[in-house]
């Protein structure tokens, strides 16, 4: 069982404490210096680590508990983590995949036993599972999807159009509402120009967030935001 963190918190010295009296003697190892997936690939490839373990600053306390990015990491690498319970909205994006496993930390050292008893290929399978299982979980597309990023924008965008228009009807001395004369043929060219793109009343196409603002872009600038933050939390 593979400890990456440092013990700088007594809370966390604690929790280290109380696993230890209940694992194998020297089954709890630490392993410094690896802060990237790339590290984790490596120290699964030496086929010395392949289950980690993940405690909050303030393990065994009350209050917020944020999740640390290790363990995103170690999923993402195709490893398998035991972690302390945190905020459960943080939890909850993991759950279903087997090679990430909450508890309250005394009953992880019973979790640690169960995966030791597996043979290796076996935890080596969990571990492949885990990492495509979160590879489509957390595409940043579908990340922001699910945020209903690319929908606010949208909404913006057709907000601003409308904006636009209104300021330009001011500026003409145009009516509120504006009346095209009907042409033959059924209403008028500008509403059989529109009609597929009517919504809720509004006649006019709507601008899409994806025609101006590229998803890879968006998706980028959030996740190098998100981990500038994420890393700068972790001891």
């Amino acid at each position: 069982l593979t400890f990456l963190a440092q013990a700088t918190t007594l809370a966390r010295q604690r929790c280290l404490a109380r696993l230890r009296a209940r694992l194998p003697t020297g089954a709890l190892i630490k392993l410094k210096g690896v802060w990237s997936v790339e590290g984790l690939l490596a120290a699964l490839d030496s086929g010395n680590h392949s289950v980690f373990l993940n405690l909050h600053k303030a393990c065994g306390e009350g209050g917020q508990k944020p999740l640390e990015p290790r363990v995103g990491m170690v999923a993402s690498a195709g490893g398998i983590v035991l972690s302390e319970h945190g905020n459960p909205e943080d939890d909850r994006p993991f759950q279903g995949m087997p090679g990430v496993v909450f508890g309250e930390v005394d009953n992880l050292a019973a979790a640690y036993a169960r995966l030791a008893a597996e043979p290796a290929a076996r935890r080596r399978a969990l571990g492949r599972t885990t990492r495509d299982m979160f590879l489509e979980r957390f595409e940043p597309a579908a990340v922001l999807r699910r945020a209903g990023v690319f929908d606010l924008v949208d909404a913006l965008l057709r907000n601003k159009s409308r904006a636009q228009r209104a300021k330009q009807r001011d500026a003409q001395g145009a009516p509120c509402v504006d009346a095209p004369a009907a042409r033959p043929g059924g209403g008028n060219a500008t509403e059989r120009q529109q009609a597929p793109h009517a919504r809720d009343g509004d006649t006019t196409a709507p601008l899409e967030a994806t025609a101006l603002l590229p998803r890879g872009l968006i998706a980028a600038a959030c996740l190098v935001s998100f981990a500038a933050g994420a890393f700068a939390a972790v001891a």
